[in-house]
């Protein structure tokens, strides 16, 4: 397999830049031929190629199999697998949400949840009644009933979700790291809905040129 310095999101552009982190499989099996080292500067000139990757194996499709479990980026769904996968040390660094992380800040591996300094997309939870509904008067109960200080102050300590009421009460652990402050939530970022849905077939494609990568 080549490994390129190239952006597949971007028509395969070069992708110059830094090598900071550079990990080569400890294998019998596993060949990699590269010039590249940690601190390496990747220029955006001349052959993009960085290396080659060659699997040993009995078999063709055993050697896809072996080289599928090198990969360093894994799919998983929304069941906890990531969560279990961060807690046992098999990943070390991972997209998550932050209650997802915020739920074991104090077991022995110390998993903590770090955002951008340009900010952290908003996971909006909207409830919303049903335009001609004749159940009005329930909804609404609902939706009074959901917002309350005391649910709201059981969500956030037992899944960590940044309250949405003010007047919502919590302890120091939950104080000090949810958005619970003008100026946190001032760092999400919503997306733009109408935008999303009138681009939403060029975004899809985009995430499965991505993913196919």
């Amino acid at each position: 397999v080549r490994i390129n310095a190239e952006d597949p999101a971007m028509q395969f552009m070069p992708s110059p830049g830094v090598v900071e982190a550079l990990k080569v499989p400890a294998s019998d099996a596993v060949r990699f031929d590269t010039m590249l080292y940690e601190g390496y500067a990747i220029p955006p000139f001349y052959d993009s190629l960085l290396g080659k990757l060659i699997v040993h194996a009995p078999t063709r499709d055993a050697a896809f199999e072996a080289m599928e479990r090198l990969k360093p980026v894994k799919l998983v769904d929304c069941t906890g697998a990531m969560e279990k996968m961060l807690l046992s040390g098999e990943v070390e660094i991972c997209v998550i949400h932050d209650s997802g992380v915020l739920r074991y800040f104090d077991t022995p591996n110390e998993a903590a949840f770090a955002a951008p300094e340009e900010g952290v997309l908003a996971l909006e939870q909207v409830l919303n009644i049903t335009p001609g509904t004749q159940k009005r008067e329930l909804a609404e109960a609902y939706i009074n009933y959901m917002l309350s200080p005391a649910v709201q102050k059981e969500l956030a300590e037992a899944v960590w979700y940044s309250p949405a009421n003010k007047n919502v009460v919590l302890a120091d652990d939950y104080q000090e790291r949810l958005l619970t402050t003008p100026e946190k939530v001032a760092k999400l970022k919503q997306v733009d809905w109408m935008w999303y849905n009138e681009n939403k077939d060029m975004i899809d494609q985009r995430v499965n040129r991505i993913f196919r990568a």
